[in-house]
């Protein structure tokens, strides 16, 4: 007899464990959805925006209706200051409503806000002179428009002139794009000028082009916006009432764009900073 053979119990080798997923970045929200957040938000809390924005741009603008008014320097000076006060005020109020799910008053928004005044005003002005390239292409290419109606120069001529002013403006794009949403974070993050121009860098590193197309669609968005004031200034001109028609067309066109593109930088830089922290 043939003695049985003992077979080896099969070794069960341990299963590989799956390996956790990892959870996957929120993707960069598109135009569609900023807008779309940006008009949500507009009419929830359009009325005390509206109050905000009518104590600074009433008497601004009915001071630019006026020849005498418009023409003088301290004016001048004192509404583009006035502007700039009313922007930091509206930019405080969304952020706060974003934060307590209120909007404050209006001695609030303008009282508050004032403590990022200043630093606005510097990360401005650092933009501003950043838009130097862009102002040296436009000046460039205003000064051909003007010898084309003079000496006829061609089309082509034209053409060629423009691609150059293009050109020169191409640092003041790029940089406006990176740098663009440091105001912004100045009010939302109490950063000082120079940590927010960082932090803007940061949010749109590795993402020029998708944030220029966001930059991009917002132009569009406020020249759509604009097509009411347009069409009311119009109206007035026909009827030959050009200082209403002025009048008209500059405060309806601060009343809309102003709250909509600020609340559209502050959905976009929420987006960034979402997508950045999964990166």
């Amino acid at each position: 007899m043939k003695a049985p053979t003992l077979k080896a119990p099969a070794l069960k080798l341990p299963r590989r464990r799956p390996k956790a997923k990892k959870p996957k970045a929120p993707k960069f929200a598109t135009s569609r959805v900023l807008f779309r957040q940006t008009l949500r938000d507009v009419r929830a809390d359009w009325r005390p925006y509206l109050w905000i924005m009518l104590v600074v741009t009433v008497p601004v603008d009915l001071a630019s209706v006026f020849p005498q008014l418009a023409g003088d320097a301290t004016v001048s000076a004192f509404a583009s200051f006035a502007a700039i006060v009313m922007n930091v005020s509206i930019i405080w109020a969304i952020l706060r409503r974003q934060e307590t799910g209120q909007v404050p008053r209006l001695a609030a928004a303008y009282y508050d806000s004032s403590v990022a005044l200043v630093r606005f005003l510097l990360v401005t002005l650092a933009l501003v002179v950043m838009l130097f390239p862009a102002g040296l292409g436009a000046s460039l290419y205003s000064a051909a428009l003007s010898a084309a109606g003079s000496t006829g120069v061609s089309i082509v001529e034209l053409l060629l002139v423009g691609l150059v002013a293009f050109i020169l403006s191409t640092p003041s794009i790029y940089l406006m794009t990176r740098y663009g949403l440091a105001p912004l974070l100045t009010i939302r993050d109490g950063l000082r000028p120079v940590a927010a121009l960082r932090l803007s860098r940061r949010l749109t590193l590795g993402r020029f082009w998708r944030v220029l197309g966001r930059y991009f669609m917002l132009g569009i968005f406020v020249v759509l916006l604009s097509i009411p004031a347009t069409i009311l200034t119009v109206i007035f001109s026909l009827l030959k009432l050009t200082t209403v028609a002025t009048f008209v067309f500059e405060a309806v066109t601060t009343i809309l764009v102003l709250p909509v593109t600020n609340l559209y930088l502050v959905h976009l830089v929420q987006s960034l900073q979402e997508n950045m922290a999964r990166d």
